[in-house]
Formats: C-alpha cells, sequence, structure tokens
C-alpha cells in the first residue's frame, strides 16, 4: 500500500470517528420534548393545587398583573379603643406631629397616606438570597383598620407579588415599621432592584418605631422587642403565635411539599404585627406628641421621656417631665440622676434657686462624691453668692 492510499485510508477513519462523536440532533430534540412535557405537568398539577389551597388554608384571593399571579389577603378589624378620635385628633394628625417632632419634616397627612408596613422573609440575617415573600400592609379607614397582604405562593410568583406591592406603595407620603430602617425596607428594595422595579418609597418619610421605644422603655423594660412591648406597654397577650425564628422554615416546607401547614399561622403572625404597628404608633404619639392627653407612666419612663426631649432640643418638655419622674418612686441612683438633671434645666431657665436646692439635695442624699452637682454649687457660691468657704469645700 503506497503513501497516498494510507493517507486516505486514515482520513476515512478520522471521518468516521468525528461523524460518531456528533450528538444525535433527534436525540436531544426528543429530550428537550420530554423535558417540556415534565415541566407542564408540574405547571398543572401546581395550578390544580392552588384553588383548594387558597380555599381551604389561606382564605385569599389570586390575583394576577402582567408580570403573573399572586395570593392577595384583606381583612378589616375593629377600632382599638381610645386610638381613633381622641381630642378630635385623627391617627394622621398624631403621626403627622410625631414626625414632625422626630425628623423635623412637616407633612400634611390623610389616613390612606400612612401606611404600616411588615414582612415575612426566608431569611432574618438579609442578603441577596434572601426572599420577601409576604408583605403585609395596614392603613385606617374612616371607622376601623385594614390590612392587606401580597403572598409569594413560590419563587416564580415574586416579580408579580413586587409589582401589586409597588402599586399599593406609590401613593404613601409616610411608612411606619418596627425595625424597618435596618431590616424590611433594605432587603425588600434590594429585591426591587433584583427584578428590576423602581422602588416605590424613594420620597416618602419612614418612621421606625424601634427607636423611639427603646429611648421611652429600655431603661424600665431592658428589652424592646416588639413582643415584649405588646406585653408589657400595650397589655397585648398572643395565643399561639408562631415565633419568628420558625416562619422560615415553614415556608421552606410548604414550598417543597406544597403542603400549607403553618402557612395560616404565618399569615396572622403578620397580621398581628401590624395591628401592634398601629396601636404602638399610637402610644408612642400620646407621650411624645402629647396626643389624646398624657398617659400614666413609670417614674423610669417620665425619666427616660425626659432624657429624651433633652436630646431632641425641647428643653420645656424635658423640665416637665423630668419634675414628673421625681413625684415618682424612682430607684436611688435614678432619683440623683432626675435631680442633676432638672437642676441643669432650671439653670438654663435662670431658675438658680430651684438649681441650687437640688444640686445640694443630690449631694446630701448620696453616699458618693457628686463630681457634677458638687461643680455647679462650687460655682454658683463662688460667684453668686460671694460664699469662697463653701465653695471652696465644695
Amino acid at each position: 500500500m503506497d503513501q497516498a492510499e494510507r493517507l486516505r485510508k486514515h482520513q476515512a477513519i478520522q471521518q468516521r470517528n468525528q461523524q460518531s462523536l456528533l450528538p444525535d440532533q433527534n436525540s436531544i430534540l426528543r429530550q428537550l420534548e420530554l423535558l417540556r412535557s415534565t415541566q407542564e405537568k408540574k405547571r398543572q398539577v401546581t395550578v390544580q393545587l392552588w384553588p383548594g389551597i387558597e380555599a381551604e388554608d389561606f382564605g385569599g384571593e389570586v390575583r394576577a398583573n402582567g408580570a403573573g399571579a399572586y395570593l392577595f389577603l384583606t381583612n378589616d378589624m375593629p377600632l382599638e379603643p381610645g386610638i381613633h378620635g381622641s381630642n378630635n385628633c385623627s391617627p394622621a394628625a398624631s403621626l403627622a406631629a410625631l414626625i414632625e417632632l422626630l425628623k423635623g419634616k412637616k407633612l400634611d397627612l390623610s389616613t390612606r397616606e400612612i401606611l404600616f408596613l411588615d414582612t415575612e422573609t426566608t431569611g432574618l440575617s438579609g442578603g441577596a438570597g434572601t426572599y420577601v415573600f409576604l408583605v403585609g400592609v395596614g392603613h385606617w379607614l374612616t371607622e376601623g383598620f385594614r390590612i392587606e397582604q401580597f403572598f409569594m405562593r413560590d419563587y416564580h410568583e415574586e416579580r408579580a407579588m413586587l409589582t401589586a406591592v409597588a402599586d399599593r406603595l406609590a401613593h404613601a407620603k409616610a411608612v411606619v415599621t418596627f425595625n424597618g430602617k435596618a431590616f424590611d425596607l433594605p432587603l425588600l428594595e434590594s429585591r426591587f432592584v433584583l427584578t428590576r422595579l423602581p422602588w416605590p418609597l424613594r420620597d416618602a418619610a419612614h418612621l421606625d418605631l424601634l427607636h423611639p421605644s427603646r429611648r421611652l422603655w429600655k431603661l424600665r423594660l431592658g428589652d424592646c422587642s416588639l413582643g415584649n412591648l405588646e406585653r408589657e406597654i400595650l397589655g397585648i397577650r398572643r395565643e399561639n403565635d408562631v415565633p419568628g425564628q420558625l416562619i422560615p422554615t415553614l415556608y421552606f416546607n410548604y414550598t417543597r411539599t406544597r403542603i400549607p401547614r403553618g402557612i395560616r399561622a404565618i399569615l396572622e403572625h403578620n397580621r398581628q404585627d401590624i395591628a401592634t404597628l398601629a396601636v404602638l404608633s399610637h402610644c408612642v404619639c400620646r407621650v411624645l406628641a402629647g396626643v389624646g392627653g398624657a398617659p400614666a407612666l413609670a417614674g423610669e419612663d417620665l425619666l427616660s421621656a425626659g432624657r429624651y426631649f433633652r436630646d431632641l432640643g425641647r428643653r420645656q418638655l424635658s423640665l416637665e417631665f423630668s419634675q414628673a419622674a421625681l413625684e415618682k418612686e424612682l430607684p436611688q441612683e435614678l432619683r440623683l440622676e432626675a435631680m442633676e438633671r432638672l437642676a441643669s434645666l432650671y439653670k438654663s431657665e435662670g431658675l438658680h434657686v430651684q438649681a441650687v436646692t437640688l444640686w445640694e439635695q443630690a449631694v446630701s442624699c448620696s453616699s458618693n462624691l457628686r463630681e457634677e452637682s458638687c461643680e455647679h454649687l462650687a460655682i454658683h457660691y463662688e460667684h453668686k453668692d460671694k460664699n469662697l468657704h463653701r465653695a471652696l469645700e465644695l
């Protein structure tokens, strides 16, 4: 066999090998068709499951928009006693006064422009892999309170749910949350960014009740979680409430098995959180904005409010709350602190006699050196009373 014949034979073998390595186009098409049919069967099974789940466990309705379908639920509840119409002041006016005090932003609000917002998520630490599967929105009605919930039954419904949420939030001028500044709003905004939807709350004022609640009640309660504030401040006791740390697990189980066990409890937990936001906002308004009459507060709470007003630059209110705190039962160290703060306020108002009286009481009642009080008294006796001997003692 000559060289040319061997070359032709080698080329023929290579060609056959290459042809044997080429994928069978018909086989690929068959596999794709099998995959399509499998996915279609899954989709049909899922669609058949939703109506039963919706009617039996959720109590909502399936809604659709240009991005797909989602589950929508709405619940109306009666007014809480004393919240609406106290002193002819609506919840909108109350919250507007509170926002002006805390944010320095004056707003003309109607009840429908104030939304109370809470979310439930697939994780408690945030991050790009954490989904918001439930968004609850509450607002005041003329004679009651309404809570609307937008539920993502599976991950492919996220864009549809967020589109509906965006429509609902579009006209809000103020949003009230609890720890929303650190968790709910940043996470929700990140989901809008990832789904390429515009953020609807860009111009809305945000009131996070966690921060004023801590300033008012941490001294007495220590724990200022929403659940503890419910029990200790609002007197609300939840029954059979699902713990927040179990909510992601319940949702994962639901998406995996399509068994809606626990979903109703999550929805009720979210509704209760939003209702609590409304009641807590009124309570904070009563303390800080003077809406609905001054509530009966413990001495520690009055002292905390006095501190808060001082930091907000409201000296007269700080003076009034500090005076009220001294009329209540207080631990010794807190009483001494209240005396010194009230004395400093008296001094700033030019009431030197009252200030000196309180500083003297603080020095005489304390077993430890009250350096601040001694310093103020020494300055007073040296420059005002010209009592150099007493100033030197101090």
